[in-house]
């Protein structure tokens, strides 16, 4: 139920790009459970082919490993992560992101990761209202469950 309210309210978010994913973080997850057309957008991956997938076909030949490996060990104790990282799109082109994930938690138990992210390389172009911090806030306000 948690799940599917926070799919909708992605749905209706339409300035940033989400992605929600399953919480298991050894390979081959996690698995790419749901994202917004914002993040169809930036990444040319359309939700329905993705789904299923893991997150690490964004990643590439100058996505920094570190990073990666500070991510997963703040997703393995439920902490909040955020970082700038290269990615790479469906064509392959790389672009700069800004990502916030923090875990989805229900009756006390991560029952998946939210993703809010900023393509660096547009944010010039884009107007932002809220921070990504709002953005969570807002989030946790309409579920009624915490993040993080």
């Amino acid at each position: 139920m948690v799940i599917a309210r926070l799919v909708g309210l992605m749905d209706r978010a339409v300035c940033d790009p989400m992605l929600l994913t399953s919480p298991i973080l050894d390979r081959p997850g996690p698995q790419i459970l749901h994202t917004n057309k914002a993040f169809e957008h930036m990444t040319g991956y359309v939700a329905e082919d993705i789904r299923g997938d893991t997150p690490r076909l964004f990643q590439g030949p100058k996505t920094d490993k570190q990073i990666l490996c500070d991510l997963k060990d703040s997703c393995r104790v439920g902490r909040e992560f955020a970082a700038v990282a290269t990615n790479y799109d469906r064509t392959g082109e790389e672009y700069v992101v800004q990502w916030v994930i923090r875990p989805v938690r229900y009756s006390g138990s991560i029952i998946a990761f939210l993703s809010v992210q900023r393509n660096l390389d547009e944010v010039p172009v884009m107007s932002r209202v809220f921070s990504v911090g709002q953005v969570f806030d807002i989030v946790e306000k309409e579920l009624g469950a915490g993040l993080g």
